[in-house]
């Protein structure tokens, strides 16, 4: 016999679920046959709807002041964005789309928290943390969570709790920041690979995986406050395999200030995509790329 999605939400509800089993409670939502209540299936059409409507009727608007998503980013490219930012160059139609489909994955994961039993508020709630201001995706079951759609790459992360080694959005900053003013100590981020449609929970260690934010913003503050940029840039290059050349570290290569940064930087189509090489000690047998005065 079929129980209502809407009884079954009211009594899992009831029995103070933790956050720890939201993963477990969604897989057993997904495997059920279950009749879903006309009022859960609207909840979900108006956020899917209001995505929609913003994302399409307003353009992407480059911040011209710190904000808590943006305190963890590398302090040279953060110096760049508040104070030198490239000229607008019209975004692709096809990467709308891709915001836009994160989004919707993102109204679908908190929607199906909800419904599997969980409390779900404070969607987009503004957070203020040492004076900067942020906004929160959600609190489920009284700590913050992040809603992330997220490549297979940036997936595995999450999944196997890597991110501390390689967050070049300072994401762990961003969620130690709203935890600091909202949560109870133990945020978390449930991800879910927008290929194979697997999700996890990864809660960081607060002690030992994320920054001290008030430190962090306060160094942010002082960088962004000064005339130039700071001289330390924000990765090394690398060895490009044994040929002798070094390349711009993956971090820099799809930042729209390399150029400012890497004088004489040269590009080379490689079958695997672009190349960027800051030393060339052997000239690659490729098509080298020549830009005109614009960063790539």
């Amino acid at each position: 016999m079929l129980m209502t999605l809407h009884r079954l939400t009211r009594t899992m509800t009831n029995s103070s679920k933790t956050v720890e089993t939201l993963v477990e409670d969604i897989y057993q939502l997904l495997q059920g046959s279950i009749e879903i209540d006309d009022s859960l299936v609207q909840d979900l059409a108006n956020d899917i709807a209001n995505t929609v409507r913003t994302r399409l009727s307003s353009s992407p608007e480059k911040r011209n002041h710190l904000s808590l998503s943006s305190v963890g980013k590398p302090l040279r490219k953060l110096w760049y964005d508040l104070n030198d930012p490239e000229e607008d160059v019209p975004a692709p139609p096809y990467s709308r789309l891709k915001f836009l489909y994160g989004d919707i994955i993102e109204d679908i994961l908190l929607w199906l928290a909800k419904v599997s039993g969980h409390d779900v508020s404070g969607r987009q709630q503004e957070v203020k943390h040492c004076g900067v201001v942020g906004h929160i995706d959600s609190i489920i079951d009284g700590e913050v969570v992040d809603a992330k759609s997220a490549s297979p790459r940036s997936y595995q992360k999450f999944a196997l709790g890597t991110l501390p080694h390689d967050d070049p959005f300072g994401y762990l900053a961003q969620i130690a920041s709203y935890d600091a003013e909202v949560g109870k100590g133990k945020p978390g981020f449930l991800a879910m690979n927008k290929v194979t449609g697997e999700i996890c929970l990864y809660q960081p260690d607060m002690v030992f995986d994320t920054p001290n934010t008030e430190e962090l913003i306060a160094k942010a503050k002082e960088t962004i406050a000064k005339p130039t940029p700071p001289e330390e840039r924000c990765y090394q290059p690398v060895p490009d395999g044994k040929s002798g050349n070094m390349k711009l570290d993956k971090g820099c290569c799809l930042c729209p200030y390399k150029r400012k940064c890497w004088q004489g930087l040269r590009a080379f189509r490689y079958s695997d995509g672009i190349r960027y090489l800051t030393t060339v000690v052997n000239e690659p047998k490729v098509e080298e790329i020549i830009y005109d005065n614009q960063s790539h």
